[in-house]
């Protein structure tokens, strides 16, 4: 009977994240002539109160981008530029235009994390992962694109230690998915090494430095 069980869950389990590949977004038609560069990753709106699943959850974003084909903007430069204008921070539009002005992006990315808990109940136990993200003109303020995504995942344990185990652990390696699964949505960078040349000259920002994946 456990066993019956338990090969069910790992079929829902496995059924649910065949699903996710298919990731439901919005981007604006004329997005490859954005000449979208620069992307700079806001500090996440919480809503979970897990101050260390936002910041991971941020850093993800960081190096997905990066990887994508989009330079790093340092956090700390993003954070401390909120910090002088913070008066100027109304709401998602003109704050995405306030980064634009102070830092010359090009682009501003806004995520939500909605969702971060796991739960236990007698040899069963789930972790859940849900975030949105939003990518917004750093020189209008308007939404380029945009996307959603939450997954769940089951587990079955022997004991209530090893159960809560496996849910803790599973929570970075689901964020890791969603922003990977999220970003994937968004067209590849000028840096990225599928993309064809740039069709024009960027100017060096004197905070950026060049990419140099051999460090």
């Amino acid at each position: 009977m456990f066993k019956s069980r338990y090969l069910l869950l790992s079929f829902f389990v496995l059924t649910f994240w065949g699903c996710a590949s298919n990731t439901p977004y919005k981007i604006v038609q004329d997005f490859k002539q954005q000449d979208i560069r620069l992307i700079a990753v806001m500090p996440l709106e919480n809503e979970t109160g897990d101050k260390e699943a936002a910041e991971i959850l941020r850093r993800e974003i960081l190096e997905s981008l990066y990887f994508k084909g989009y330079p790093k903007i340092p956090l700390s430069l993003i954070d401390e530029q909120i910090v002088l204008k913070q008066k100027d921070q109304v709401n998602k539009e003109s704050s995405a235009r306030m980064i634009g002005s102070a830092l010359d992006v090009d682009a501003v990315l806004f995520c939500t994390l909605q969702k971060w808990k796991s739960s236990l109940f007698l040899v069963y136990g789930s972790s859940s992962v849900a975030a949105s993200f939003e990518l917004r003109s750093a020189k209008t303020g308007e939404t380029l694109w945009s996307t959603s995504l939450g997954f769940t995942k089951r587990h079955v344990g022997v004991t209530n230690k090893r159960l809560e185990g496996k849910s803790l652990i599973s929570l970075e390696p689901m964020a890791h998915d969603i922003v990977a699964e999220a970003i994937a949505t968004i067209p590849d960078g000028s840096e990225s090494v599928s993309s064809k040349p740039p069709s024009r000259k960027f100017k060096l920002r004197k905070w950026l430095k060049p990419r140099n994946d051999s460090i």
